[in-house]
């Protein structure tokens, strides 16, 4: 399961959004089952979490990120 789906054109991407401080490999497997569903149209994918660090996935062009980075000033 991933949260959000967006579709642009015949690009998909994933969001996925996590309560926890912390993640775990399994925690990407929404992502994971997406891509594959996806195939070569999936560009990439977000998991959101309420980490302080960014961390690679397994899947390819995936990422956690912690969600304070969506309202941070140098980011808008």
């Amino acid at each position: 399961e991933v949260d959000l789906v967006l579709e642009q054109g015949r690009d998909i991407y994933g969001i996925d959004v996590k309560k926890a401080a912390s993640i775990q490999a399994k925690d990407g497997e929404g992502l994971k089952r997406l891509a594959a569903q996806a195939g070569k149209s999936f560009k990439g994918g977000v998991l959101l979490y309420c980490g302080n660090n960014a961390l690679p996935l397994k899947t390819e062009n995936c990422i956690a990120a912690p969600m304070t980075w969506l309202w941070q000033n140098d980011f808008l």
